[in-house]
């Protein structure tokens, strides 16, 4: 009974882990926006706040504008390609280039 009480603990932390992971890289997307541009980026941000929901209407979306009728397993090999999931500890992959000093863990992991 404790091995599924600290499972199911277990997995509830990770998925608040997940959600803390992109809020911290939603807060330093705003912060490293320029003034002119910080409205755009918040309301950006705010539109796919849920990375799952997000990735749900792309899915609904594209399934409603496919021109031809598809099997659904072709459908969903289209899906993997074109609407991956979200990572669970999003990362800045421009960070390799930026100088930003908010960037130095990515750039020390080479991420």
């Amino acid at each position: 009974m404790r091995e599924l009480e600290a499972a199911a603990g277990r997995d509830v932390t990770l998925v608040r882990l997940a959600d803390l992971a992109w809020r911290r890289s939603s807060l330093r997307a705003v912060e490293e926006a320029g003034p002119a541009d910080r409205a755009a980026r918040l309301q950006l941000l705010a539109d796919v706040q849920d990375g799952g929901a997000a990735r749900d209407t792309l899915i609904g979306f594209w399934r409603r504008t496919m021109v031809a009728p598809v099997s659904e397993a072709m459908f969903t090999a289209f899906v993997t390609m074109a609407v991956p999931e979200p990572p669970a500890d999003p990362t800045r992959p421009h960070c390799k280039w930026s100088r930003s000093p908010s960037c130095s863990p990515w750039r020390a992991t080479g991420h």
